[in-house]
């Protein structure tokens, strides 16, 4: 069944990630377990749900807007923080958008998606 309500989205995407695959794709492998973990943890810690994954991409929903930009803002201090496999360094795009959206089954739909 489908439900309709206003949420906060956080999109998040890891800069030049192809580039840095195709050359150094070992240290790309051990650095993308580490971010993963580290936006899982920021997000969850900070009351949010990941609905998907999308290769280096996160997607993720909370309830209310400071809670997301609060898990963005541990997120990335928390990437910046980390000391990555050489010569890797990750860094991350995060888009942050509240709106009207429906949720059907473990997913979301609507405009307010699309505008993330």
């Amino acid at each position: 069944m489908a439900t309709r309500s206003v949420v906060t989205f956080l999109f998040t995407d890891i800069e030049d990630s192809t580039r840095m695959w195709e050359g150094h794709p070992d240290a790309m492998e051990v650095a993308l377990a580490r971010h993963d973990a580290l936006l899982r943890r920021a997000i969850e810690e900070g009351g949010g749900v990941v609905f998907k994954t999308v290769g280096d991409a996160f997607c993720a929903v909370f309830a209310a807007a400071s809670d997301c930009v609060r898990a963005a803002a541990a997120g990335q201090l928390a990437l910046q923080e980390e000391l990555w496999p050489a010569p890797v360094t990750i860094r991350v795009r995060m888009a942050i958008h509240t709106g009207e959206c429906t949720r059907r089954d473990d997913d979301f739909f609507g405009p307010a998606v699309n505008r993330v």
